[in-house]
């Protein structure tokens, strides 16, 4: 799409460049991008072309990438909002990175940061990841402390909910159950049957 971006501009076609350019913001989803949109707008009209352009990303772009660039634009309250929308859409599999904007709303909106972490934990549990058990116990009991600051799930299962579901659902992951009785514990490898005299 940036080469489409450059043959336009090489050609002066200004509305193909600009097509090509908002194609590419809604693939990149990121405040460089964002910025060179605009730019190709009357001063007049770019605080319009920008609200646009963000209506879009939290409505329809990638989840991660939508609340990330609300986070680059001093928006966390709107970063926030698009997780408790679309927390559906949320990638377990993209730990890391959602691990890193889980933090971003730790203390500034726990219910954000309780739905990024369930994600995380249940898709832990789901491909059993037994190397991510630990870490996944600790934000189950992470949660129990959040939930005292939530006072409104917004129609998301509460905290006692999602934990039984948890237990009904993966009652055959032990070493998780383990770990959440006992964080510092080590797995057991099977217990050892006392021979009779």
């Amino acid at each position: 799409l940036q080469a489409r971006v450059d043959l336009a501009d090489a050609q002066q076609d200004s509305q193909a460049a600009l097509s090509a350019l908002y194609l590419l913001f809604q693939q990149q989803i990121d405040v460089e991008t964002l910025n060179a949109y605009i730019g190709r707008f009357p001063d007049f009209d770019d605080e319009e072309v920008q609200d646009e352009a963000l209506e879009w990303a939290a409505m329809h772009g990638d989840v991660l990438k939508a609340s990330k660039l609300y986070l680059e634009l001093k928006q966390p309250e709107s970063a926030a909002r698009i997780i408790v929308n679309r927390s559906d859409e949320i990638k377990g599999s993209d730990r890391d990175e959602y691990l890193a904007l889980a933090d971003s709303f730790q203390h500034t909106s726990p219910l954000a940061w309780s739905l990024i972490i369930r994600r995380l934990i249940e898709t832990s549990l789901r491909l059993q990841n037994g190397y991510e058990y630990r870490e996944s116990a600790m934000m189950l009991l992470g949660l129990a402390e959040a939930d005292r600051f939530i006072g409104d799930y917004e129609g998301h299962p509460t905290h006692s909910f999602f934990s039984e579901y948890l237990k009904s659902e993966y009652r055959s992951n032990s070493t998780f159950w383990m770990y959440v009785i006992d964080p510092e514990g080590k797995p057991r490898s099977g217990r050892k049957r006392k021979r009779r005299r």
